[in-house]
């Protein structure tokens, strides 16, 4: 049986392989011996594949992940994104000369980047702090730029990036050559598929949706796209509207025909998930069926169950043409969720209502509210690592404050607001708090009303030091 999955991220193939990565002291670098504040320093080294020169390939950024355990990924991904204060490159026989690059050259990859495909008009935020609950491991990537301003001799097959933090790891982070890859991206187990078609016999008000009748065990639907009609004797089908949207016009006195779809657990004892169920009614929430004889449904599938069967290193195969010589998953797919249904959708959906109604910013119901809300995002409810994460951020505070934005910043003032939050580190074994502030930081700029920004600060309750500040942000940019 095939189980298909489709890429997430679009994926440049370099004839490149990481071939070293280690941590350093300072004290090999000739050129840092008067720069104190660097304290230790990361190198990876770039390979071409076959010898190929780097000059032909005329490399301008390159898209890394990191392949590690969560115990190693916390403190690898807050050196990297909390304490890089410069990077340099280095060609072959040119290391008392590197090129020196900002912390800008260094992007974290994956807040900007879909996994799961969200309807147009839901909030982006709340995107955000789903993937983050169903797949955090898609923030495990970080973007290099500025990789042109390498001068390489023609011959010159490899080359060596190195990063500079301002502090030692907590702990000795053991990272090697496989700790990075390139040419990675996150899979998800999604495909188009359109439904058997329904004869409408007039005889009932709710019809199921079968995406596959011939390989229904292994195809569940996740979504509808669209829903079509047609008659016996037309060629081309009308599409029919769906219930909640935007197109309820009608032609005179005629009401039109929408379609309402109803989630229902599967009523096959040889299956596992869920089943999907149409209803055609008219404006008033009445049965009435489109004029029409045949309906079908474009739809996006999943295997069911199936993907939980892969094992880690499985090789997969691609459906188009590529100089590729093997594809294969780091690690094991996701467990697949079965979405909550009955009254728990009902209180999800309630909470959420209350939830929009109450401020981030209103004293102490701010931490309740900011909790309900991730916790209204974690449907693996059943993984206590998550509820570990939630229940570690221990205080949030606030505060109005004022901000000089743009490059008129003499005049450009702008009124904002100050998160404070403090985490617990001792409840985040296997994740990390720092990679949850990150996410909270995009999430917290998002939901912020308009012609605002939000500035985030991240403590550890056990210290009085600020943890990491981030520049202002409204909605998706930086406020410079």
């Amino acid at each position: 049986m095939t189980c298909r999955f489709h890429t997430c991220y679009p994926v440049t193939l370099w004839p490149l392989e990481i071939s070293f990565a280690d941590f350093e002291t300072p004290a090999r670098y000739s050129f840092l011996d008067n720069v104190p504040e660097v304290v230790s320093v990361l190198r990876l080294r770039f390979t071409g594949l076959g010898g190929i020169s780097l000059q032909a390939l005329q490399v301008d950024k390159l898209r890394v992940h990191i392949n590690e355990s969560w115990l190693e990924i916390g403190p690898l991904y807050e050196l990297l994104f909390g304490h890089t204060l410069r990077i340099a490159l280095i060609s072959p026989g040119r290391e008392h000369a590197p090129v020196i690059l900002p912390p800008s050259a260094l992007v974290p990859v994956g807040f900007d980047e879909e996994v799961l495909p969200y309807p147009p008009h839901a909030h982006p935020a709340y995107r955000l702090l789903q993937e983050y609950f169903a797949f955090s491991d898609k923030f495990l990537f970080f973007e290099l730029l500025q990789l042109d301003r390498l001068v390489v001799q023609e011959e010159q097959s490899e080359f060596d990036v190195l990063f500079f933090f301002d502090i030692h790891p907590d702990k000795v982070l053991d990272v090697d050559k496989d700790s990075f890859r390139l040419g990675c991206t996150p899979i998800i187990n999604l495909f188009s598929k359109i439904s058997e078609p329904i004869r409408l016999t007039h005889q009932q008000t709710e019809y199921r949706l079968v995406p596959d009748v011939r390989l229904e065990r292994f195809t569940e639907i996740h979504s509808i796209l669209k829903v079509s009609a047609s008659t016996d004797t037309d060629d081309e089908s009308t599409d029919v509207q769906p219930f909640f949207s935007f197109q309820h016009e009608m032609t005179g006195k005629q009401h039109h025909a929408f379609w309402y779809a109803r989630r229902v657990p599967t009523q096959r004892p040889d299956l596992s998930g869920t089943d999907m169920r149409l209803t055609f009614l008219d404006t008033d929430f009445n049965p009435h069926l489109p004029p029409l004889q045949t309906v079908f449904a474009h739809t996006l599938c999943s295997n069911r169950q199936l993907a939980d069967q892969i094992p880690p290193r499985a090789e997969l195969q691609i459906e188009e043409t590529a100089p590729l010589e093997r594809i294969y998953c780091l690690k094991r797919p996701t467990v697949k969720l079965n979405p909550p249904l009955g009254g728990e959708t009902v209180w999800r959906l309630i909470s959420h209502l209350s939830v929009n109604h109450l401020s981030l910013t209103e004293g102490n119901s701010s931490l309740i509210a900011l909790r309900e809300i991730l916790r209204l995002y974690n449907f693996a409810t059943h993984d206590q690592s998550i509820e570990r994460q939630i229940a570690g951020i221990r205080k949030m505070s606030t505060r109005q404050i004022v901000r000089r934005v743009g490059q008129d910043a003499w005049r450009g003032f702008v009124r904002g607001i100050e998160i404070t939050l403090e985490f617990d580190k001792k409840l985040y074994v296997g994740s990390s708090p720092f990679l949850l502030g990150s996410v909270l930081e995009r999430f917290f700029a998002l939901y912020v009303s308009a012609n605002s920004f939000t500035q985030l600060i991240i403590k550890d309750q056990l210290q009085e030091d600020i943890w990491k500040k981030w520049p202002p942000r409204a909605g998706r940019k930086v406020l410079l």
